[in-house]
């Protein structure tokens, strides 16, 4: 890998972790893992107004990080992939250590 490619992966990477590096965003990634959910469903279970976590979600789709899937009048959101399951487990394994 060359320096530049190098360096826009690492770019990428701090761009995700600072993406996630939130309590409420991080919550809300755990929760999608479960099933897929509401913003109403997930303002509830965080402890958010629907307005907050539609901001987080927003940054979260913006990230690459959750999906969503309209039923009817609702948006659901889910998280996209097993990588969000690899990153969340990495960051555990490393909260252990401290």
């Amino acid at each position: 890998m060359g320096a530049e490619q190098q360096e826009k992966l690492m770019r990428d990477q701090a761009s995700l972790l600072a993406m996630m590096a939130n309590p409420a965003r991080l919550t809300i990634l755990r929760l999608l893992l479960e099933e897929e959910r509401s913003v109403g469903q997930l303002a509830t279970q965080v402890g958010l107004s629907e307005n907050a976590t539609s901001m987080h979600l927003a940054k979260l789709r913006r990230g690459r990080v959750v999906t969503t899937n309209r039923k009817a009048q609702n948006i659901f959101y889910a998280a996209k992939s097993i990588n969000v399951v690899v990153i969340l487990n990495a960051l555990d394994a490393i909260s252990h250590n401290f």
